[in-house]
């Protein structure tokens, strides 16, 4: 759907989806295919790296095991994913089935 969307030359600067979206694969299409950015929920169970250092020597964490105060952005590395983006953290007031995270870019 994205791709007809840019086929047909309709103007974008950001994709919205939610976390059931949210693969390594669908960022990669949007931010280097696409060339656009995007604001993603992430579930908790994904890995995380806090710096390219501890991603390059394969230094991973669970994103829910992350010690940060809520509404809080951190800079993170998604396992599988070859860029940084920012990250919120989770919200105990969001209405959530699931424990989510917030990401987006461009990480500033």
């Amino acid at each position: 759907m994205l791709q007809a969307v840019c086929d047909n030359q309709i103007p974008f600067r950001y994709v919205l989806n939610d976390l059931w979206f949210a693969s390594a694969e669908n960022m990669h299409f949007v931010k280097l295919d696409l060339k656009k950015e995007f604001i993603m929920g992430l579930k908790c169970n994904r890995k995380v790296a806090l710096s390219g250092a501890d991603k390059a020597d394969g230094r991973y964490q669970w994103i829910d095991q992350l010690d940060r105060p809520e509404g809080t952005t951190l800079i993170i590395y998604l396992e599988g994913v070859s860029f940084p983006y920012s990250s919120f953290a989770k919200s105990s007031q969001t209405k959530m089935v699931l424990p989510a995270y917030v990401i987006w870019l461009p990480v500033t």
